[in-house]
């Protein structure tokens, strides 16, 4: 659950960049 929250926090293009 964490790492769907950080992710998108991290970066603004969490689709991109997964």
């Amino acid at each position: 659950k964490y790492s769907e929250i950080v992710f998108p926090i991290l970066s603004p293009i969490p689709l991109l960049r997964k």
